[in-house]
């Protein structure tokens, strides 16, 4: 019933390859006639692509019950892909529960067919984000590290702190307090004890466990 649950759309086939795929073998591999095809496992996630191991499983699951997220129709999260700025926001909105009805915002490219249109003009009303100087919001382009930190220090509200975490971040730049305030409350980590690489475009993985250590201080 669950794995019908998370994968409606499959034949009784396709079904059932999947549930061998996830069954614990308890002889010897494969099927024989003591233990047929192995124990049936719980499904670990609604996803093809995230495994047991990964490191983020938690953080997508937890955004995956709220029903926050979702993932291509191949059943797959794709874990590594860069976000879209119009994705983020999306997903900021849904957590703060922010107006998402779809419709003409201020920025030339985001119009009331986007579907996240209504999210990105609450976001720009409440002061969580802002467009571009040419009057652009640029919704399907990939969105950096340090960018993500402040569109999280503002819409959540983050205690501002004074200490510096990472050498790659310059005190000057506009997302600096950002990002070593969601450090000292260990919403963000680095890639080493150094570094934690503003100007990179953040995966779908990443900003699903920010996302999620934000709402969720028992995950952090």
């Amino acid at each position: 019933a669950l794995y019908k649950q998370l994968y409606p759309d499959l034949t009784f086939d396709e079904l059932e390859e999947v549930i061998m795929d996830n069954a614990e073998d308890l002889g010897k591999p494969g099927r024989d006639d003591v233990y047929g095809d192995g124990l049936v496992q719980s499904p670990a996630s609604t996803f093809t692509d995230v495994e047991d191991e990964d490191w983020f499983l938690n953080y997508v699951n937890d955004l995956t019950r709220k029903e926050w997220i979702q993932g291509y129709p191949d059943y797959t999260f794709r874990p590594q892909n860069k976000i879209t700025r119009q994705e983020v926001i999306t997903l900021v909105g849904r957590a703060l529960d922010l107006d998402g009805t779809k419709r003409s915002t201020d920025y030339s490219d985001v119009n009331q067919y986007h579907y996240g249109s209504g999210f990105i003009d609450s976001a720009t009303e409440k002061g969580i984000i802002q467009g571009y100087e040419d009057g652009t919001f640029r919704p399907e382009e990939s969105i950096r590290r340090g960018d993500v930190a402040l569109i999280i220090y503002r819409a959540f509200d983050i205690q501002t702190s004074n200490a510096h975490f990472f050498e790659d971040v310059n005190p000057d730049r506009y997302y600096s307090e950002a990002i070593h305030s969601l450090a000292e409350e260990d919403i963000i980590n680095g890639y080493n004890d150094t570094e934690f690489k503003p100007d990179r475009p953040i995966t779908r993985a990443e900003f699903a466990t920010i996302l999620s250590k934000t709402i969720n201080p028992e995950l952090r």
